[in-house]
């Protein structure tokens, strides 16, 4: 029997209008749900009861189950071991990046190479060292030599006389390393500055510079005993004008061609002067060398071809 259709409109206006349903999400919020109950014998909890040993392994080894790949992967030993956008777990190992253990490898390899190289080093440097000290002490550095003597000439007609101001230079036989400006070692240069400049470059190739005095002797000191050229340049006695007019002031090739070896020009480092160019052996102990220059004699000229 259906009911009265005014009594069921009366019913839902007094009701009020009707309640939407609610949303699956709010639902869920409201009408809380109650964990499902299975039965202990399921073959779920026999699947749960099998992996809960293997869970509990993983979870006892952490540190195992780790791969240092990134190159900031490090954990200290007994620390937390933290995993980029991990958790952090206890390690009781210290992992250390493979690039990194490459790095340590790289630069043991270096130092031990380094280390090889100044040993090697230290070795050599120290048996040249010993060698140098061996060969000193076999062969000692030689002492300065001292030369004495004098130089004279004697005008034509007249005695003996002091050749004050002759210029002694004396060479090393072996040769030199450069040649020489000529300037302040002529007899007539009485510039101090030049005459020092010049006693200091002649002892720079193992040679030595000095003047007579005014009694015409002279004190030379060469730097060892040896082999040596002896150049003498008189201050006082010229040679005729006949000679020194003739090609490169008249002076012996032989001579011309020595002294081109130590002067850039021996021909103005003689110049009109009497000379005598000689190789002498200077030994300690030798008796003074004397140099008299004369007029009319050949005055270290050829005599051939002389009038």
């Amino acid at each position: 029997m259906s009911a009265d259709p005014s009594r069921e409109k009366l019913a839902l206006s007094r009701k009020g209008p009707a309640v939407p349903p609610p949303l699956p999400s709010e639902r869920g919020r409201t009408e809380p749900r109650e964990p499902a109950v299975t039965p202990p014998d399921t073959p779920i909890h026999r699947k749960e009861a099998s992996d809960g040993p293997l869970k509990a392994n993983r979870s006892a080894e952490p540190t195992e189950a780790l791969h240092a790949e990134n190159s900031d992967l490090v954990a200290s030993a007994g620390g937390t071991f933290r995993r980029p956008g991990g958790n952090a777990v206890e390690c009781e190992y210290l992992l250390i990046s493979r690039k990194r253990i490459q790095a340590y490898l790289l630069l043991l390899i270096a130092t031990g190479f380094l280390g090889f190289l100044v040993g090697r080093g230290t070795a050599g440097s120290g048996s040249a060292s010993s060698n140098a000290t061996s060969r000193s002490a076999s062969h000692p550095p030689a002492d300065p030599v001292l030369l004495t003597g004098s130089v004279h000439f004697a005008a034509k007609g007249k005695p003996l006389a002091p050749d004050a101001g002759a210029v002694i230079i004396a060479l090393p036989f072996a040769g030199a390393r450069e040649r020489l400006p000529v300037d302040g070692f002529r007899p007539w240069n009485a510039n101090l500055a030049l005459r020092k400049d010049a006693t200091d470059r002649i002892a720079s190739l193992g040679g030595a510079f000095t003047q007579a005095d005014a009694d015409g002797g002279f004190q030379l000191v060469v730097p060892a005993p040896g082999e040596y050229h002896l150049l003498i340049i008189s201050n006082k006695l010229a040679r005729p004008a006949a000679v020194t007019s003739r090609p490169n002031r008249g002076i012996d090739e032989l001579d011309l061609k020595q002294l081109a070896e130590y002067f850039d020009r021996p021909a103005d480092l003689i110049g009109p002067q009497a000379y005598s160019w000689i190789r002498r052996a200077i030994r300690p102990g030798m008796a003074p060398l004397g140099q008299v220059f004369q007029e009319g004699d050949n005055l270290g000229l050829d005599e051939v071809g002389l009038p």
